[in-house]
């Protein structure tokens, strides 16, 4: 089932997993994450490690970089974490408000 609402992609974000220290062995993890990518298409890997004291901020960034690049139409590109629970309606909409005032002040937009 899709979280998604109309305009709105969701895309799950993993980084490297290597430095992660798992219950299972890592061919176990990775046959489970490859199973995961081919049945549900939204999971995305960036060039970032998981399990570290920065892996916030540099899946973050990793992401960001992504994005742009391999979802150049869209106009907007968020983040959320695990611990984020967001509605998909309710963002687009709000989004669809910013982009509203943006364009009526004549000025591009930002928001961080």
């Amino acid at each position: 089932a899709s979280l998604a609402a109309p305009g709105v992609g969701v895309r799950f974000v993993l980084g490297n997993i290597s430095s992660c220290n798992h219950q299972r062995r890592d061919s176990e993890v990775k046959a489970l994450l490859l199973e995961e990518f081919r049945r549900e298409a939204d999971m995305v890997h960036v060039d970032a490690f998981e399990c570290s004291k920065r892996a916030v901020a540099t899946k973050t960034l990793a992401w960001y970089r992504q994005a742009v690049i391999s979802d150049p139409g869209y106009q907007w590109i968020g983040k959320s974490d695990d611990d984020t629970l967001f509605d998909p309606r309710r963002l687009r909409a709000e989004a669809l408000l910013m982009t509203s005032v943006g364009h009526a002040c004549g000025q591009p937009t930002l928001y961080a």
